[in-house]
């Protein structure tokens, strides 16, 4: 009797516990229920803009942060030895429906590049390249072998920081133009090609300029070996440009305009 006794007593003490606990919590929040009912609706409407406001604060901080980590957790493409003068990087991309597209990368070495301010002449080591040698020298037998076997064919063009951007743009454009004249003269007629105008480099990149090649005027051009049926290859293109840390991604250049060549 006296143990039902007691247990009765703790039960009756657990509830006045319980209530005081709830009046307590109550009364803390009592300023809301004051908010709500002297403020009614209008109340209602600026604590749910605060909170919405609040979480979108949080999920545009998460977002810029995520992109900035990313730049850093991206992987670095190994450079392949193709030529004697070129060297390819294997990368894949996806377009926005997720189809895929695999592309060779094929970039000449740091000793060639465009010359300064010219829209159709190649430089090595600083000595003008002619259009024969650049025949024999850039597309050599193993590069043409490589081209050889791709669905389609793109030409890039790219220009140095320095200079207005405008005219920069325009010149990339040209360089793009010439290097698919050169390209079209070395490869089959049926096999499409395209133009790349990625305009002026503008965001430096440390892991981009390697011991094999420099980012700001190169001469480029890219293979599209496989595509799954459908693929928006511009979209798949610059996802695998995206892909890697030391790719000349679209968002180091001042725009990203593919058109057909032939």
């Amino acid at each position: 009797m006296s143990e039902r006794h007691h247990v009765h007593r703790d039960e009756e003490r657990d509830r006045r516990s319980g209530a005081l606990v709830a009046y307590r919590w109550w009364d803390r929040i009592g300023w809301l229920k004051w908010l709500f009912s002297r403020g009614g609706e209008m109340a209602g409407r600026l604590f749910a803009a605060g909170i919405i406001a609040a979480t979108a604060g949080w999920i545009t901080w998460d977002a810029i942060d995520a992109r900035s980590r990313s730049k850093f957790l991206r992987p670095v493409v190994t450079a392949e030895r193709l030529g004697a003068t070129t060297h390819a990087y294997v990368i894949q991309g996806l377009d926005d429906a997720g189809r895929r597209a695999d592309f060779d990368l094929i970039v000449a070495d740091k000793s060639i590049t465009w010359e300064r301010g010219s829209v159709d002449k190649l430089t090595r080591d600083d000595a003008p390249l002619t259009k024969a040698q650049v025949e024999s020298v850039i597309f050599d037998d193993l590069v043409r072998a490589r081209l050889k076997g791709a669905k389609q064919l793109i030409a890039v063009g790219t220009a140095s920081e320095e200079g207005d951007a405008a005219a920069e743009k325009h010149r990339a454009g040209q360089r793009a133009q010439q290097t698919a004249n050169w390209l079209a003269a070395v490869t089959d007629a049926k096999t499409p090609v395209w133009t790349l105008n990625l305009g002026q480099y503008q965001q430096p990149c440390a892991a981009c300029d390697t011991n094999e090649t420099s980012w700001q005027r190169p001469f480029l051009i890219i293979a599209v070996q496989q595509a799954s049926w459908g693929a928006d290859i511009a979209e798949a293109l610059a996802d695998a440009l995206n892909s890697a840390s030391n790719m000349p991604s679209p968002e180091r250049y001042s725009t990203f305009a593919l058109s057909r060549f032939r």
